[in-house]
């Protein structure tokens, strides 16, 4: 990519680019830089962007649904072409602006789109009477395609609140609706704003004051977003939050026999990798069973040699500098530490370069902890019995996504019933990382 390529980092149908105020954003790492158009945009301009969107309620009313799954159906398979536009841009400026690999966007891209058009049909009309929803997204891609095909799909237009840090792909796919209709794109926005900027904080009081009872707002990201949010939104919209940021995998005994143990590693280490282990469902911890032909301290040393191979071969980890590296040496400080204490074994992740770029800590005493890096860092602690797993994971239960389960049948319906209560996204482990439009209920 040139150094001179600009793009934007925003998508507003309903108003001329000369009516925004522009400034240019020079985003940049060890992967490549790119300049952004960013929007500054004042209170009069943002009431007239939502008050533009809620004028394409009427004309999003009119279709049916089955003109809508046919025209995302087509949106989406455009997607998966790689010489698309929009997915050539995204391939080229998502690893600058989330810093993945290229071969870590290529995964993430096809992953998104093929899942969700197969599973277009589990769509579901739990917004019928919505006027507008307000998204607030995280900079992982995906909420936002799912996100806008729920939203869209209840005749509910949509304001995408894109994150600063990474704008590029929400304007991307906004804009990508007008090769299919640009009728439909007209109910949709993408705006980003640097949260915390005594500017901004105008903006997000009439985003947010100004939804009524029959609006919505969807915050992904923290407890800590959607508390602000709420005190700021009028009291009769509706809040739905998804801040939980846990994955977990637990393995059953038989998963580490030598017939399976091979694929138990493989698809443990690919989840771990995947997204730098930064999505929300990305497992942090790895909790192994006791009894079976190998030990999970021998299971864990396996994983970082798996961990390894995909580094150096698959899912190269791209940009490492900055507060990702200054956090992931000092989790692998604190772990080389320990392992001389004698309470844990560690074992590194390289890449291509030799470098150290995650690891597996294998907790010797029992003990279960979570590493606080958001880089390929994971820790692998051993159980005895299902009532243990339980305990382990009390404390970390509300804050939990995701659970891969490596194991039987019998004992996978086990462990789907203790968590089932809990709200927690279940899944066989090597489906951890396949979220779908059926794991968001948006109700």
């Amino acid at each position: 990519m040139k150094n001179n390529t600009l793009v934007n980092g925003y998508y507003i149908n309903s108003i001329s680019d000369t009516e925004i105020e522009l400034e240019t954003k020079l985003v940049e790492n060890s992967l490549g830089k790119v300049k952004v158009k960013m929007p500054k945009l004042n209170s009069e301009t943002l009431e007239c962007v939502l008050s533009n969107l809620r004028l394409s309620k009427e004309s999003l009313a009119s279709k049916t649904d089955k003109e809508l799954l046919n025209l995302f159906n087509t949106n989406l398979g455009l997607w998966l072409d790689k010489n698309y536009g929009p997915r050539k841009c995204a391939q080229d400026i998502l690893p600058i602006t989330l810093g993945y690999s290229p071969q870590m966007v290529e995964t993430t891209l096809n992953g998104i789109f093929s899942i969700l058009k197969k599973d277009l049909n589990d769509l579901k009309k739990t917004w019928d009477s919505k006027e507008l929803a307000v998204v607030v997204y995280p900079n992982i891609p995906g909420p936002q395609v799912i996100t806008v095909l729920h939203s869209l799909f209840n005749r509910t237009p949509i304001f995408c609140k894109s994150p600063y840090e990474e704008p590029i792909f929400s304007a991307l796919y906004a804009k990508s609706l007008e090769d299919v209709d640009k009728q439909l794109a007209k109910s949709v926005s993408a705006v980003p704003w640097e949260g915390g900027d005594k500017e901004n904080a105008s903006l997000e009081k009439i985003l947010y004051s100004g939804l009524g009872k029959r609006d919505a707002v969807v915050v992904f990201g923290s407890s800590k977003t959607a508390s602000k949010i709420d005190s700021l939104k009028n009291k009769e919209s509706e809040l739905i939050q998804y801040s939980k940021g846990i994955g977990i995998i637990i393995i059953g005994k038989e998963y580490l026999s030598k017939e399976n143990i091979d694929t138990t590693a493989n698809n443990c280490a690919f989840n771990i990798s995947m997204y730098n282990r930064n999505a929300c469902f990305s497992p942090q911890g790895v909790l192994a069973e006791r009894g079976g032909e190998f030990a999970p301290e021998d299971f864990a040393s396996l994983l970082s040699i798996k961990m390894t191979q995909i580094a150096q071969h698959i899912l190269p980890v791209g940009d490492f500098s900055g507060d990702d590296y200054a956090r992931f040496a000092q989790t692998h400080r604190s772990a080389e530490l320990k392992r001389i204490s004698g309470f844990v074994d560690y074992f590194s992740v390289t890449d291509e370069n030799k470098r150290i770029v995650g690891g597996v800590i294998y907790q010797k005493k029992g003990n279960f902890e979570l590493p606080r890096s958001g880089q390929r860092v994971v820790t692998v602690t051993p159980f005895k019995e299902i009532s243990d797993v339980k305990t382990i994971l009390s404390e970390y239960i509300e804050n939990i996504h995701t659970i891969g389960l490596g194991m039987d049948n019998k004992k996978y319906k086990k462990y789907d019933l203790l968590f089932k209560e809990s709200g927690v996204r279940v899944s066989p482990l090597n489906d951890m990382l396949k979220i779908s439009i059926r794991d968001y209920k948006f109700v």
